[in-house]
């Protein structure tokens, strides 16, 4: 069974593998801390790390083991990292790094700066550059007017402290060294040194690769005898290059005495237990707490206080979500920060970061900002349940409706409404009681002029008829669920005397708005069948001056022949004036 059991972990089948186990401890006490070793092996390489510790712990108990037979343990805690970490990224230029790589010395990121463009580099690069010209994308940019981008400097302080004072540390040695005065320089370099435990490269550039990054920093704390989160950088350093085998041998001989330190070398009783579960615990915790090296608020916007989706950098170096940066802007167009003038460009390498250290909650974000777009392009539909409403005027279907939005709620309707694909939103008159009528038209942009101060010019023209059913707010406007208004069919014992009808009313209404006006829109029987009726009958509508409530008494009858009766009564009335 000991066999087939071997056979199974060799084959991945650690369920089986591990039931076989458990068996052999029940038939043979004789090998028992090979079986506990081989039950916790399956435990750890099934990803359930947190089960397996105590049995680890209890085949410590039967006596020695070999550091060799804990390579399963240490490739179960390197895909922990690996699963949920940004250290599986290749060491590529900045479009594919995992954004805190600088696109010109490909090192971490100093005093990073985001240019116009939305890429980021550390100061000193770009000021070394004889043209003010992006390397990633050849976009123009003003040296002088960047400021460093706050958001990333954050998170850079948080995940490589000792790296950013290094290179401080190197810098300030290069200044000195070029002041003529080695011996102060030498002083910072060791400085530098002695945090990455780069020794041999005492003048050298300490531009940190990511394997090696984590390396220096693991060395470093071997150096000061702190085993555990040397054990955690180590693993690091392995995962982003997994064909290391030195560091692969030291890691597991560095985890075999982290678990086994100051334990003698004889068998090891029950009472020693204990200390041994907690140790490879407190390994596991500082495992899953390298993971991220910040937490979620250091990538929140601070404007809605969730992840940040598509985020821009404003020239002040402040981050936002590009939706909520846009929808500042319909108040005032400055910083909600600082009140400096803003800039729109996606910041590639913040979008990078979050892709690829927080991929579940960066998809759970985008999830949400795609249905709040999927749910504003239903707008376009007879599906859509609920529709923006823009509290103005009464408008008709068909006829043009222009408009001079000012209002910063009805400029981020409107600007949704665009970037949604709907270019649609309901038009209601206002209503003392209820905020807005009970019945609106549907209107669809045809054009849109922005202006330099954030006015904009609204072309439109009149849609779906719809009735409100329940009245709601969203970002500061109103918004409805509707049901849609559509004609009834007109009976086929009705169609003649319909025709008749249409043609009689529309010749009364001519004459009288020929008198009144001037030409009105055909008389086109074809438009009977058509879900808004007759063209020329809202035209009519809109042209007399009648109350809001008598016309919008017309909008929400669905009958055809009612409606052109009522207008006939109304036209023969006004004849009798």
């Amino acid at each position: 069974m000991e066999k087939e059991a071997e056979d199974d972990m060799s084959k991945g089948n650690f369920n089986k593998a591990r039931e076989k186990f458990e068996m052999l401890l029940q038939q043979d006490k004789s090998k028992t801390k090979f079986w506990l070793l081989g039950k916790a092996d399956c435990l750890a390489s099934e990803e359930r790390l947190h089960e397996s510790l105590p049995v680890y712990c209890e085949a410590f108990k039967y006596g020695k083991v070999n550091p060799d037979r804990l390579h399963r343990f240490v490739k179960a805690l390197s895909k922990l990292i690996e699963k949920d970490s940004y250290a599986t990224e290749q060491q590529t230029p900045v479009e594919d790094s995992n954004g805190l790589q600088c696109g010109v010395c490909t090192g971490l990121l100093y005093d990073p700066v985001t240019l116009p463009c939305g890429h980021s580099f550390c100061r000193l690069c770009l000021k070394k550059q004889e043209s003010e010209k992006c390397v990633c994308c050849g976009n123009q940019f003003s040296y002088s007017r960047l400021k460093t981008n706050v958001t990333l400097q954050q998170v850079l302080e948080k995940s490589f402290k000792v790296e950013l004072e290094a290179t401080r540390l190197r810098l300030q040695g290069n200044q000195l060294h070029r002041k003529k005065n080695s011996l102060e320089a030498i002083e910072k370099y060791e400085e530098a040194e002695k945090l990455t435990l780069q020794r041999a490269n005492k003048t050298c550039e300490l531009q940190p690769t990511w394997p090696k990054g984590f390396y220096r920093r693991g060395c470093a704390l071997l150096g000061l005898h702190q085993k555990p989160e040397a054990a955690v950088s180590f693993l690091h350093c392995l995962v982003r290059d997994p064909d290391n085998k030195g560091v692969k041998t030291s890691l597991t001989k560095l985890i075999h005495e982290v678990i086994t330190q100051e334990m003698p070398a004889h068998n090891l009783s029950s009472e020693t237990a204990d200390p041994i579960l907690q140790r490879l615990i407190n390994l596991l915790a500082l495992v899953e707490q390298s993971k991220k090296f910040w937490s979620l608020k250091d990538l929140e916007c601070t404007l809605c206080c969730r992840l940040f989706y598509e985020p821009v950098t404003t020239p002040c170096g402040h981050v936002f979500c590009r939706a909520c940066l846009n929808c500042n802007l319909d108040h005032r167009p400055t910083c909600p920060i600082c009140r400096c003038s803003l800039s729109k460009n996606v910041t590639v390498n913040i979008s990078q970061l979050i892709e690829s250290t927080l991929p579940e909650e960066y998809a759970e974000r985008k999830q949400i900002h795609e249905e709040e777009m999927k749910k504003l392009a239903s707008v376009a539909s007879d599906t859509s349940e609920e529709v923006p409403i823009f509290v103005c005027t009464l408008a008709f279907p068909t006829l043009p409706c222009p408009l001079h939005i000012f209002e910063p709620r009805y400029r981020l309707m409107v600007r949704q409404c665009m970037e949604s694909g709907s270019h649609q939103f309901g038009m209601c008159v206002p209503d003392m009681e209820k905020g807005f009528a009970d019945y609106g038209v549907m209107l669809e942009i045809n054009d849109l002029q922005y202006l330099p101060d954030g006015r904009s010019f609204v072309d439109c023209v009149g849609g779906r008829r719809f009735k409100v059913l329940e009245r709601g707010m969203q970002s500061g406007y109103h918004t409805a669920k509707v049901e849609w208004i559509k004609d009834n069919p007109i009976p086929e014992d009705q169609l003649d005397g319909v025709k008749t009808l249409h043609q009689n009313v529309y010749n009364e209404a001519k004459r009288q708005i020929t008198n009144m006006f001037s030409s009105m829109p055909n008389c086109d029987a074809e438009q009977l069948s058509q879900s808004q009726g007759p063209v020329w009958m809202w035209w009519l509508l809109a042209a007399f001056p009648l109350d809001e409530a008598v016309q919008l008494e017309f909008i929400s009858m669905s009958c055809v022949k009612s409606r052109l009766e009522k207008l006939q009564q109304l036209i023969r009335s006004m004849q009798s004036i």
